[in-house]
């Protein structure tokens, strides 16, 4: 009986730390049908990666779920997931830096399907934080 309480002592409040993480994990969560709202920061492609790669706690708290809108050179689409459109953002076209990559529907293919590699671009969306050395956009939209 006692063995069963000290169990409980130490389960209960674990459980409770487990459930509040994963209900704020839930509630900073974004995805493609999150809105953008107005462009909270502006940065160039170089800059934002300098800054995660310099201190990625640092950056995250600067941009990570904010729309931010990218400037740098237009490095080409990436179609490989037909329900999703990629366009990808560096800082030069054949640069091997951690490129941003800016997930969009129909409407940014359309904007920037013959667009050439290597032009300047300026793009925006809900910045979703670096994955596998990527600078993640959500919900990009061209900024004109």
């Amino acid at each position: 009986m006692i063995r069963a309480r000290r169990i409980l002592w130490i389960a209960a409040p674990l459980c409770g730390l487990l459930a509040a993480a994963a209900v704020a994990g839930r509630q900073a969560s974004i995805d493609m049908r999150t809105k953008l709202g107005a462009t909270e920061v502006r940065v160039t492609a170089a800059q934002l990666v300098a800054e995660y790669l310099a201190d990625e706690r640092a950056a995250d708290a600067r941009y990570r779920f904010k729309t931010v809108e990218v400037r740098g050179a237009f490095l080409g689409l990436d179609r490989s997931d037909p329900r999703v459109t990629v366009a990808v953002v560096g800082t030069q076209a054949g640069s091997r830096e951690s490129p941003v990559v800016c997930q969009g529907g129909a409407a940014l293919e359309q904007d920037v399907g013959q667009r050439p590699p290597g032009s300047s671009i300026a793009v925006r969306g809900k910045f979703a934080g670096m994955v596998q050395m990527r600078m993640v956009l959500l919900n990009c939209e061209l900024v004109r």
